[in-house]
């Protein structure tokens, strides 16, 4: 008797621990899916606004087309539908110092309505889902191990500094960040390589049948850098990713300080807060990190020149494409995309947010609910 009785709390510790660990995977699932087919759009957007300037520092070869709103973009490999028949100029248009190419009329908002008004009117709206297929991929298991993580080690450092929400100040503002970082430096760098190939397809214009995903990895990485192709612009990745994801749960952790009990509050109002957290939190993140996500994009993009031609072009380091930026476009240039970005991550992370804690919600009872 006493066996059996000794044996019951295990085996609930144990049922109660992956009932925890499979209601995590399945809401960052469901959450990933939801994501990123509503916000794509805006991440292509956003890579072919930061890659219009994607020639390789001090190559003038290629030529530029001008559209409405003022917007620059090189070809062939960028917009490879550029041509003289089209109107491309046979003249190269490079930027003045201190003007990023700025558009005619608004700066960065009117550049983003332009870029996506050239993509519909060009590719049409197939066009804003460029690299959905790696999007997707990517998310699912990015997200599982990125939440999973997170919880986690959060929940570990709780206990560990014996804060419970907010009750010891200098825990409650190092566990989010450590945690926060900690998680988005492991799923980052096991996505890499899909990262990577989602920017390319973003930024390629081609109408060409979309090459196998898979066989598109394969291809780069058989080029002569090898598998380290694949991991091309890993540290402005994680330069971007790993501040993001701490500023981001610290931002979420503290305004969840000042929410109401859970008990207090109704199925709709969890849900229009945890988006509000999610969406303030993650512009505060994408602000502070979009020149990194701009480096990332032009290191990233520079392959699409190597892929029209049969020899490989050179690596370049992040400093010098940051430095190539700053000379050739002013401080501007750094921030190319902003609005895309903002207006993606925002909503996205949003999103995400109230998709998982809805999902924990869903499927854990209360007794054992994070």
């Amino acid at each position: 008797e006493m066996k059996a009785e000794s044996s019951t709390p295990a085996a609930f510790v144990f049922s109660t621990e992956t009932q925890v660990l499979a209601a995590r995977i399945v809401s960052s699932i469901v959450g990933s899916g939801i994501t990123a087919l509503a916000v794509h759009p805006l991440e292509v957007i956003k890579v072919k606004t930061q890659s219009t300037a994607a020639t390789p520092f001090g190559n003038s070869s290629s030529s530029t087309k001008r559209f409405r709103g003022g917007v620059s973009i090189p070809c062939p490999h960028v917009m490879p539908n550029c041509s003289k028949k089209s109107g491309a100029s046979s003249s190269v248009t490079r930027p003045r110092r201190g003007m990023a190419t700025t558009a005619a009329h608004g700066g960065e908002v009117a550049r983003t309505v332009s870029m996506a008004r050239y993509i519909l009117r060009t590719e049409g709206y197939t066009g804003l889902y460029r690299g959905l297929q790696p999007t997707l991929v990517m998310a699912f298991p990015s997200n599982v191990v990125y939440y999973t993580l997170y919880d986690g080690m959060a929940e570990h450092f709780r206990r560990e500094s014996g804060a419970s929400s907010g009750n010891n100040s200098a825990a409650s503002w190092w566990n989010p960040l450590l945690a926060g970082g900690g998680a988005r430096l492991v799923s980052s760098t096991v996505t890499a390589p899909l990262e990577f190939l989602r920017t390319i397809q973003a930024a390629s214009s081609s109408r060409r049948a979309p090459t196998s995903m898979w066989l598109q990895l394969w291809k780069l990485s058989s080029q002569e850098q090898g598998l380290s192709t694949l991991f091309r612009g890993i540290g402005p990745t994680l330069a971007r990713d790993v501040p993001f994801s701490a500023i981001y749960w610290l931002c979420v952790e503290k305004l969840r300080e000042h929410q109401l009990p859970s008990s207090m509050s109704s199925p709709m109002a969890q849900l229009a807060t945890d988006f509000t957290h999610g969406t303030i939190a993650g512009m505060m993140g994408a602000i502070f990190t979009t020149p990194a996500d701009v480096v990332k994009t032009r290191m990233q993009t520079m392959q699409l020149k190597a892929a029209s031609k049969t020899k490989s072009t050179k690596a370049h380091s992040a400093w010098s494409v940051l430095r190539g930026i700053v000379k050739e476009e002013g401080a501007a240039g750094i921030w190319r995309g902003s609005v895309a970005r903002i207006s993606k991550v925002a909503p996205a992370c949003g999103i995400m947010i109230t998709s998982y804690e809805f999902g924990k919600r869903l499927l854990l009872p209360d007794e054992v609910r994070h």
